[in-house]
Protein backbone atom coordinates (compact mmCIF):
# COMPACT_ATOMS: atom_id res chain seq x y z
CA UNK A 1 0.00 0.00 0.00
CA UNK A 2 1.41 3.25 -1.27
CA UNK A 3 -0.66 5.33 0.85
CA UNK A 4 -1.72 5.82 4.72
CA UNK A 5 -4.98 4.14 5.19
CA UNK A 6 -6.88 2.60 7.91
CA UNK A 7 -7.16 -1.31 8.27
CA UNK A 8 -10.80 -1.24 7.33
CA UNK A 9 -10.95 0.62 4.75
CA UNK A 10 -7.92 -1.03 3.32
CA UNK A 11 -9.66 -3.83 3.31
CA UNK A 12 -12.89 -2.96 1.82
CA UNK A 13 -11.27 -1.19 -1.07
CA UNK A 14 -9.40 -4.53 -2.06
CA UNK A 15 -13.08 -5.95 -2.29
CA UNK A 16 -13.14 -8.00 0.92
CA UNK A 17 -15.68 -7.85 3.84
CA UNK A 18 -13.69 -6.43 6.86
CA UNK A 19 -14.18 -8.81 10.15
CA UNK A 20 -12.41 -7.60 13.08
CA UNK A 21 -9.17 -9.20 13.81
CA UNK A 22 -8.55 -10.61 10.15
CA UNK A 23 -5.99 -8.35 9.86
CA UNK A 24 -2.54 -8.85 10.58
CA UNK A 25 -0.13 -5.83 9.99
CA UNK A 26 3.05 -5.91 9.11
CA UNK A 27 5.53 -5.17 12.93
CA UNK A 28 7.42 -2.04 11.18
CA UNK A 29 8.62 -0.67 15.27
CA UNK A 30 8.94 -2.34 18.23
CA UNK A 31 5.80 -2.66 20.09
CA UNK A 32 4.16 -4.53 22.78
CA UNK A 33 1.97 -7.52 21.98
CA UNK A 34 -0.62 -8.55 23.84
CA UNK A 35 -0.77 -11.50 25.68
CA UNK A 36 -4.70 -12.60 23.80
CA UNK A 37 -3.28 -10.90 20.05
CA UNK A 38 -2.16 -13.71 17.64
CA UNK A 39 0.39 -13.05 15.18
CA UNK A 40 1.56 -14.44 11.84
CA UNK A 41 5.20 -14.81 10.79
CA UNK A 42 5.96 -15.32 6.77
CA UNK A 43 9.27 -17.15 6.35
CA UNK A 44 10.94 -15.38 3.79
CA UNK A 45 12.93 -18.60 2.31
CA UNK A 46 9.61 -20.67 1.59
CA UNK A 47 6.80 -18.05 2.12
CA UNK A 48 4.82 -20.14 4.43
CA UNK A 49 2.69 -18.45 7.63
CA UNK A 50 2.90 -20.35 10.60
CA UNK A 51 0.21 -18.41 13.05
CA UNK A 52 -0.98 -19.00 16.98
CA UNK A 53 1.47 -20.82 19.48
CA UNK A 54 3.13 -22.17 16.41
CA UNK A 55 4.44 -18.75 15.43
CA UNK A 56 4.64 -17.25 18.89
CA UNK A 57 7.45 -20.92 19.77
CA UNK A 58 8.85 -19.92 16.37
CA UNK A 59 10.47 -16.66 17.51
CA UNK A 60 10.86 -17.93 20.91
CA UNK A 61 8.08 -15.64 22.32
CA UNK A 62 6.35 -16.30 25.77
CA UNK A 63 2.18 -16.32 25.98
CA UNK A 64 2.42 -13.17 27.68
CA UNK A 65 2.72 -9.15 26.76
CA UNK A 66 5.81 -8.58 25.00
CA UNK A 67 7.95 -5.79 23.75
CA UNK A 68 9.03 -6.91 19.91
CA UNK A 69 11.12 -5.87 17.23
CA UNK A 70 10.91 -6.23 13.63
CA UNK A 71 14.20 -7.41 13.40
CA UNK A 72 13.16 -10.06 16.49
CA UNK A 73 14.07 -12.91 14.14
CA UNK A 74 15.97 -12.22 10.10
CA UNK A 75 14.53 -15.68 9.22
CA UNK A 76 10.85 -14.39 9.32
CA UNK A 77 8.74 -11.03 8.67
CA UNK A 78 6.50 -10.71 12.22
CA UNK A 79 2.73 -9.69 11.77
CA UNK A 80 0.69 -8.96 14.14
CA UNK A 81 -3.25 -9.05 14.69
CA UNK A 82 -5.43 -5.87 14.71
CA UNK A 83 -8.46 -5.80 16.64
CA UNK A 84 -9.04 -2.15 16.03
CA UNK A 85 -10.76 -0.86 13.14
CA UNK A 86 -9.26 2.52 12.85
CA UNK A 87 -5.49 1.71 13.10
CA UNK A 88 -3.53 3.86 10.21
CA UNK A 89 -1.12 1.64 7.89
CA UNK A 90 1.76 3.80 7.37
CA UNK A 91 2.99 4.15 3.55
CA UNK A 92 4.47 0.50 2.17
CA UNK A 93 2.88 -1.59 4.96
CA UNK A 94 2.15 -5.43 4.31
CA UNK A 95 -0.56 -6.39 5.36
CA UNK A 96 -1.74 -10.36 5.40
CA UNK A 97 -5.67 -11.52 5.84
CA UNK A 98 -6.86 -14.06 7.20
CA UNK A 99 -10.53 -14.55 5.42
Amino acid sequence: MAREATIRNWVVECGHTYRTGCAFYQLSKSEKVQAQKQIAVLEKKTDRVYTGPEARALLGLPDQEVRVKPDHNDDFTIFVQSTSVNRKLVPHTRLLLML
